[in-house]
């Protein structure tokens, strides 16, 4: 009598590249099961917005476990679930192990504007106050410049920055969506007109025929 004793399949030691993150249209690693045993594999997706898994088609009862990344979609920002189901020959259980993939939007800047005050400021008056509106990300820091192309130095603040009521100064913030780049405002110029000096007339009296 011959008896054929097989494992069952394996797969619960975790995923290489699992739970990535990355900004969209970006590639994604590969993914992996760590020491699987299995003799065929199979993979399913679940997208953002969506209930149930679908096959993914080219990689249905598969003998290397691996999803590579040309398999592995990042156009749509949100979570998508990876599930891998392993099979050991027909008469054993097969198991199941689940990871995901998230995706960042591209991050947008915005708009700076004006949000109380005025562009225009006497010095030593009450400075504006900017607002930042239309961004996709957070604010990472607020910085300004003396001059529009210069280097541009943090200033205090994260919502809105502390505004010079000295010295002109542009302002930019810069804005960062998770793991997507960062990009910075178009700069907008806070005017700060010095107070004005009438100065001294000499000689102050004179006499004249």
């Amino acid at each position: 009598v011959y008896v054929d004793i097989r494992p069952s399949a394996n797969i619960q030691n975790g995923f290489n590249n699992a739970n990535q993150k990355v900004c969209i249209n970006s590639a994604a690693l590969p993914i992996s099961p760590i020491s699987p045993v299995g003799t065929s594999y199979s993979w399913y997706k679940r997208a953002p917005g969506e209930t149930s898994y679908s096959p993914i088609a080219a990689y249905q009862n598969v003998a290397d476990p691996t999803l590579p990344s040309n398999a592995i979609p990042t156009n749509i920002p949100g979570r998508t679930y990876f599930r891998l189901v392993a099979n050991y020959g027909a008469d054993c259980p097969s198991d199941a192990s689940i990871t995901y993939l998230d995706v960042d939007a591209q991050t947008v800047a915005g708009s700076t504007s004006i949000a109380s005050g005025t562009a225009t400021i006497c010095a030593n008056t009450t400075a504006p106050t900017l607002t930042l509106s239309g961004n996709i990300g957070s604010i990472l820091n607020w910085s300004s410049s003396s001059t529009l192309t210069g280097t541009y130095s943090t200033v205090p603040g994260t919502s809105t920055p502390t505004i010079s009521n000295t010295a002109s100064a542009y302002y930019i913030a810069t804005v960062k969506n998770g793991v997507c780049p960062s990009i910075n405002t178009t700069p907008i110029l806070v005017t700060v007109n010095q107070a004005s000096n009438a100065g001294t007339i000499t000689p102050v009296t004179q006499t004249i025929c």
